[in-house]
């Protein structure tokens, strides 16, 4: 199974690389098709997790890759869930600025270092071990991934994050106004 994750992680870079990435760009509710991604980790509360998600009013539209962008929001929940440790509380958060869909996953987990927060978007690249923020069952594509998704989509992520108090990492698309 791990060897599968990392190798079709290793082909979706590839064909984004060559530019032969095949997207379906479609108008949908950004809140609705994270909400879909979201429910579907509240089974981790029997874990001792809470999940807290933060919509606002009314549908937030956005033209783009419905599948892909749920990769997206599955994967930073994903590394929330795994980074997080005694405080397992994870959130999903909505927002609108300057004709921009801001989405946040934050967790209050280990958080990255410093020296470590731009590294964190290349391939194969972990955060340093002595960290813990290099968990097992990551292939170290999955942020690369992402950004490229983001970007593909004319948005950009960033990510806030203080060693041992957690991470947000916050994507801006464009609002769809159609």
């Amino acid at each position: 199974n791990r060897l599968d994750e990392l190798v079709g992680d290793i082909l979706t870079l590839s064909r984004m690389q060559a530019g032969v990435m095949e997207m379906e760009m479609t108008d949908f509710d950004l809140q609705e098709a994270a909400e879909s991604v979201f429910n579907t980790y509240k089974v981790m509360e029997q874990e001792g997790f809470a999940f807290h998600i933060n919509k606002i009013e009314g549908p937030v539209m956005v033209h783009a890759d419905r599948h892909r962008i749920q990769q997206v929001i599955a994967n930073l929940l994903s590394n929330a869930v795994r980074y997080s440790r005694d405080i397992k509380d994870i959130s999903l958060d909505f927002g609108i600025t300057d004709g921009k869909v801001v989405c946040s996953v934050a967790d209050k987990g280990i958080g990255i270092e410093e020296s470590d927060l731009e590294k964190i978007w290349n391939r194969y690249q972990k955060a340093s071990r002595q960290n813990q923020r290099a968990a097992a069952g990551s292939t170290g594509l999955g942020l690369s991934i992402v950004k490229q998704f983001i970007t593909l989509h004319g948005g950009t992520i960033r990510v806030e994050s203080e060693q041992g108090k957690g991470s947000s990492f916050i994507v801006d698309l464009p609002l769809h106004q159609g």
